[in-house]
């Protein structure tokens, strides 16, 4: 058969990102039909097929169909105009990409984060029957790209970055979101003649990588302690700074070169240490894991810390002016409480607050607020804060040319305030600056936040842009694998119901994430899909159709799992020093939830083992063995801390024994508890086996290190000082 004669017909004005997309589609063919399609300028006569790619307003895609609809910047077209012709368009570069993305999907080819799926067997080459045209439901479909706990991005390569942008790009995402903490040195400046010198990833932890860590083949290499590759090495603040930035400036090169909007977060009342002299009265205790960061605990407004603040801001604003929106995210623990009252005198006849917003109300509310984590005196200290930090924020603003030189540098602005802060909705946009956007997570977790949904609909979105902080995963949970697509499914009908312009992703690893983001990929375009209808797709395309129905099962079980672990057990397995030190010595039974997450895992290993033999695309294979190496991740690691807990019991009874003076008994009770020890300790070894065992990315390298340390060399430490001082050691 002769292979068919194919042009992809691009203006003659085309950018780079519009001969990107040629290109791609150009390959697409090839690894799906073998047709080797050529790349030309304008339309061509006498082919037997012509693609025709371009912007919606293109003379030569003009020429090509009559009709055409208006589209927005991010609308595209796909259109058969002929039995030889398909026109793909978009009303921008980024759009025209999407088109011929969809394009590939309908030949059959998924989208994973990892990697593509092909179809076995596509057929022969055609063009698709369409006539079909795309808006996105959301306008804003970002995703975070940085934070600071192994398990998340902040340890990724810059290669790994891109390759995930060029993924999420090809399912129609169009934000990247940098949230840059106080320690990270991604920017410089001086305030009042001090210069910053320290610098840190992962809150300053410390995590080894020796001869000991199992999987160490599978980790960088010529590292002794965990932190970023590309700051191996690397002492000064200075020397992190260079490094720093290249990474930063390369992330925003290739996503910005994909048309997408780039985003920077930081935290404006939040200081490295060494700026502790710059304010009036600092913060003494740690407020967050490290203690690498301080804050003004005094009068916000007093003239150092404004000084410091403006110090900031100028800087962010000279060395990143390149980004689209600066989020200002205000303090997950905030210490402003004090100025409450006074501060709210101010915004209240300022902006006219008063009778319709009575403080008196307010705060009763914020004191009888059960739903926040942490209970209801975080949920008024914050309230109290979020009223003082907002008094600041407008009186700073009003003195300065800060707000002018953003919208000089067409920089968007934006406001983070936590769920714990929900009294000040209905008015925020009140005393926001003008053209000031808001940002909430709601809450910390999907779960979690559709209990407090009501929450969306008190924003005045008429008034102001409003996001939504989407969790996938909980930085809480670790690195048990957890599955949140049907209440991120509530959250996107509520938030397209009440007019929310979008959502910026909050997740860690990526390995359990295909489900959920081929359903959020769908649901962004598409108000009328379902978590179900969407899985049923990807399973059938990704695992072959004998799969489907009981991979939909499993991850109905997982939902079942991470709902449990959010309401219940938020820093259960949170990745940092110590968090299953405390199990040693524990008194009681592992708790009863912890019993129905385990069996819950148990039961989708089980569905997933027995996938293993039914037939299905060439990818299933290593896809099924990640699923089930983090499944068994996730059952040995539970296992450890049942054990864990067993011990603990023992050496309770052990110590118990002892007092009432029968020493065999205290004797045996404290074999008992070495014994349950040793066994935790084997448990989580096993289960970083299984990990090793299928490492995807930076990710899974993080946690590997990560985990070790927690599961298995902080442990073995634990229960030696534990035997030792009971005396039962022998």
């Amino acid at each position: 058969m002769t292979a068919p004669n194919v042009s992809i017909c691009l203006s003659p004005d085309a950018d780079t990102l519009q001969t990107h997309a040629a290109n791609e589609l150009q390959q697409y063919l090839v690894e799906l039909f073998g047709v080797q399609a050529q790349v030309v300028s304008g339309t061509t006569d006498g082919q037997q097929c012509r693609i025709v790619l371009g912007l919606i307003t293109d003379a030569h895609l003009l020429a090509s169909s009559r009709d055409l609809p208006l589209l927005s910047e991010q609308g595209y077209l796909l259109r058969r105009t002929d039995s030889d012709t398909m026109v793909l368009a978009g009303g921008s570069s980024a759009a025209v990409a999407w088109a011929v993305y969809e394009l590939v999907e309908r030949y059959g080819t998924r989208y994973l984060l990892h990697e593509d799926v092909f179809p076995d067997n596509p057929g022969a080459f055609h063009l698709p029957d369409l006539d079909e045209t795309f808006e996105p439901v959301h306008r804003i479909r970002s995703w975070r790209q940085f934070n600071d706990l192994a398990h998340g991005p902040v340890l990724w390569s810059l290669e790994q970055q891109k390759r995930f942008i060029n993924q999420i790009f090809k399912l129609k995402f169009n934000g990247i979101h940098l949230g840059l903490w106080p320690q990270h040195p991604m920017v410089d400046y001086q305030i009042d003649g001090i210069h910053r010198s320290s610098w840190t990833f992962l809150f300053g932890q410390k995590i080894p990588i020796d001869h000991e860590n199992i999987g160490r083949e599978q980790l960088w290499s010529n590292m002794p302690l965990l932190t970023h590759p590309d700051f191996r090495g690397i002492e000064t603040f200075d020397e992190a700074l260079t490094v720093g930035r290249r990474l930063i400036h390369g992330i925003l090169d290739h996503s910005q070169g994909l048309g997408m909007h780039a985003s920077i977060a930081f935290q404006p009342l939040e200081f490295p240490i060494e700026f502790r002299g710059c304010l009036q009265r600092p913060t003494g205790d740690a407020i967050q894991a490290g203690g690498l960061v301080c804050a003004e605990t005094g009068e916000l407004n007093n003239p150092k810390h404004i000084r410091a603040i403006e110090a900031r801001l100028r800087a962010y604003l000279e060395q990143w002016d390149r980004v689209d929106e600066f989020e200002f995210h205000l303090p997950e623990h905030p210490h402003a409480e004090a100025a409450c009252a006074s501060a709210w005198h101010s915004l209240a006849k300022k902006y006219n607050l008063e009778p319709e917003f009575d403080m008196a109300d307010l705060l009763a509310q914020a004191q009888e607020n059960y739903l926040v984590s942490g209970g209801v005196a975080r949920s008024e200290r914050e309230f109290k804060s979020t009223i003082s930090m907002l008094e600041f924020m407008d009186a700073f603003f009003g003195q300065n040319d800060l707000l002018d030189q953003m919208s000089d540098k067409k920089i968007d602005m934006t406001i983070t305030l936590g769920g714990s802060a929900e009294q000040v909705f209905p008015f925020v946009h009140r005393v926001l600056p003008l053209g000031c956007g808001l940002r909430t997570s709601v809450d910390y977790t999907s779960s979690r936040a559709v209990r407090r949904m009501a929450l969306l609909e008190k924003v005045d979105t008429s008034e102001m842009r409003a996001t939504l902080t989407m969790t996938l995963q909980d930085d809480n949970v670790g690195w048990l694998p957890q599955v949140a697509t049907e209440n991120i499914h509530v959250l996107l009908q509520a938030m397209h119901r009440y007019g929310w312009s979008g959502y910026y992703t909050r997740y860690w690893p990526i390995g359990d994430l295909d489900p959920t983001v081929a359903y959020m990929a769908r649901a962004s375009w598409d108000a009328t899909v379902s978590p179900r209808g969407v899985y049923e797709d990807h399973f059938d395309h990704t695992y072959g159709p004998a799969s489907t129905q009981r991979l939909c099962q499993m991850v109905r079980m997982l939902e079942d799992a991470t709902v449990i672990l959010d309401l219940d057990f938020l820093s259960l397995f949170f990745p940092v020093p110590g968090i299953l030190v405390g199990n040693v010595r524990a008194t009681k039974p592992m708790p009863e939830g912890v019993y129905h997450i385990l069996a819950t895992y148990e039961s989708a290993y089980t569905i997933l083992n027995s996938l293993r033999d039914l037939p299905g695309p060439a990818v299933r294979r290593s896809n099924l063995n990640y699923w089930l190496s983090r499944m068994e991740f996730a059952i040995h690691t539970l296992h450890e801390m049942r054990l864990l807990h067993n011990g603990g019991l023992a050496l309770h009874a052990a110590s118990e024994a002892r007092k009432k003076g029968d020493e065999i008994a205290a004797t045996e009770h404290g074999k008992r508890a070495a014994r349950a020890y040793q066994q935790a300790i084997a448990s989580g070894e096993t289960a970083l086996s299984a990990a090793a065992e299928n490492v995807r990315d930076d990710s899974d390298r993080g946690c590997l290190a990560a985990y070790y340390h927690f599961l298995v060399r902080e442990i073995k430490q634990a229960v030696q000082d534990v035997l030792e001082k009971a005396n039962l050691q022998r």
